[in-house]
Formats: structure tokens, C-alpha cells, sequence
């Protein structure tokens, strides 16, 4: 199976870019193609982390299960977000260097993965509040504002893992970047419940 990692002496090509052709397709297939191996380990190790959580919620519930199992799979997801991109920008992933890639980035995807955790929580909890209390309305009250502020962290998580993908996870400007997601949350937060009320 060919890799895309390359020795010193070979030209390291431009990062594929959406110029509008369909080099950035053939360029993902060939890659997807040549690390299949490496992307279905990503897969699987993936798989492993997140079903022993999703067996717990099944006797549990998810509000109990839910911000561990996003905060223990995120170090995880944020590897198998960079391994691609970095397979596509040429500069190659060994196999040996994946527990690694994981452990750099663990910390700046527990910072990433805070704001998932929390909001699908609060969700999840103010579900239980209001199906134990049928006829209470206070719970029925947040949860507008609460669901606002989840499809806002669910929108705003891919992208952020994919700029964290960019960026060294031990550089200030990625710290400064989640930073700066995490407060737009807040004010999109605010205005949800600016409208609502």
C-alpha cells in the first residue's frame, strides 16, 4: 500500500485546495484510497471509545453518560479530524506516531469538547426535568434557550476541530481561537435568550 509519507528528498506538493475542479476530490479518494488502513484504525479505536458509553446509557441514561463519554472520545475524534488533513497537505501519518497525535492533542480537545458536554447536559437535563414534572413550567421555560445554545455548539464543533487541526495544539493563537468560539457561543446564547423571553 503506498503512504503519503514522504522522505527529504522528495518535493513536498502545494496543500490541495477547492479551486473549484475536481482536483480536491481525486486528490481525497487517492488519499482516502492509499491510508485506508490507517483511517479505519482511526475508525474502529473511535468505535471502541464510544460504545461502552453508549451501553452504559442504555442502562443509565445519557444525561449520566453524556459529558464523559464527549470528553473521553474527543482527544480521539480531534486525531482522526488532523491524520486526514495531514494526509491531504502531503506531510503523511506513520501508523506508530497515531497514540502520539492523540496524546498532543488531548488537551485542546477536552477544551473543545467542554462546550458539547455542557450543553448537551443541560439539555438532557432539563429533558428529564420536564418529563419528571409534567406540569411544571419552569423547565419548559430553558429549554428553547437551551436547544438554541446546543445546535450552536453542534455547528460551530466541526469547524473548530477542523481549525484545531490547522493550528499546534500547544500554540497560544489555538487556545485563543477556542476561546474566542467559546464566547461567540455566549453572545449567540444571550441573544437566543434575549428573543425567547
Amino acid at each position: 500500500m503506498a503512504t503519503t509519507q514522504r522522505t527529504m528528498h522528495e518535493p513536498v506538493p502545494a496543500p490541495v485546495v477547492d479551486d473549484g475542479s475536481s482536483r480536491l476530490l481525486l486528490t481525497t479518494a487517492r488519499v482516502a484510497w492509499d491510508e485506508a488502513a490507517i483511517l479505519g484504525l482511526l475508525s474502529i479505536l473511535l468505535l471502541l471509545v464510544l460504545a461502552p458509553f453508549v451501553l452504559l446509557a442504555s442502562t443509565v441514561g445519557w444525561l449520566a453518560v453524556w459529558a464523559p463519554m464527549v470528553l473521553v472520545s474527543a482527544p480521539i475524534w480531534l486525531a482522526t479530524v488532523i491524520a486526514p488533513d495531514r494526509m491531504l497537505d502531503h506531510r503523511g501519518v506513520a501508523l506508530r506516531a497515531l497514540p502520539r497525535t492523540i496524546r498532543q492533542c488531548a488537551r485542546t480537545a477536552w477544551m473543545i469538547g467542554m462546550a458539547p458536554a455542557a450543553a448537551g447536559t443541560l439539555v438532557l437535563g432539563l429533558l428529564e426535568s420536564i418529563e419528571r414534572n409534567a406540569g411544571g413550567i419552569g423547565p419548559r421555560v430553558g429549554l428553547p434557550p437551551a436547544l438554541g445554545v446546543l445546535v450552536t455548539v453542534a455547528v460551530l464543533v466541526g469547524p473548530v476541530f477542523a481549525a484545531a487541526a490547522r493550528f499546534d495544539p500547544h500554540l497560544d493563537d489555538m487556545q485563543r481561537a477556542v476561546h474566542g468560539v467559546l464566547h461567540r457561543i455566549e453572545v449567540l446564547d444571550a441573544r437566543v435568550r434575549h428573543v425567547t423571553f
